[in-house]
């Protein structure tokens, strides 16, 4: 079912998307499961056409530390269903804010695009490209968060691909 109002959708998108901790005692238990399958559901829309726009929305509704198993298909719906320049795109614009708020899930995405089979020989050179152009802040805090991941961390067996 595709989607019919994009704003709408991003909006719930990005509030669902705010999963619901355990220790969270502030949303009743209900609430929180309607809420989780809820942005499942939104994630779930997306087909690929949508553009750059749904692209950086899904990147931006990644904002719990523990996903119970949600971010996965989040990250699987941008890598395999979008151009390879969108995903590249999204990530250089939303990858700063990942790596200051969410560190974890910035190395993961990381790593999952240098080993999706198939697409990572595309996808590295895109990004590699892409960051060589990137605005220098962004450019400097992704590349020394890519050499602190080598270093120990979500990249060490990729050591030398990304931000070369």
């Amino acid at each position: 079912m595709p989607i019919l109002n994009y704003t709408a959708w991003e909006i719930e998108l990005i509030e669902t998307g705010r999963i619901v901790q355990d220790n969270d005692k502030s949303i009743p238990p209900e609430e929180a499961e309607f809420r989780f399958i809820r942005y499942m559901n939104l994630v779930d829309l997306v087909e690929g056409v949508e553009g750059i726009v749904a692209a950086r929305a899904l990147l931006r509704s990644i904002q719990a530390k523990h996903d119970y198993g949600a971010y996965e298909n989040t990250i699987n719906k941008l890598v395999f269903l979008f151009p390879p320049e969108q995903i590249v795109e999204a990530m250089l614009t939303e990858l700063p804010r990942l790596i200051q708020n969410n560190e974890r899930w910035a190395g993961d995405l990381l790593s999952f695009i240098t080993r999706t089979q198939n697409l990572a020989p595309v996808l590295i050179f895109e990004f590699n490209e892409a960051l060589k152009l990137a605005a220098p802040i962004n450019q400097t805090k992704i590349i020394q968060f890519i050499r602190a991941q080598e270093a120990e961390g979500w990249l060490e067996d990729k050591k030398g691909v990304l931000g070369v």
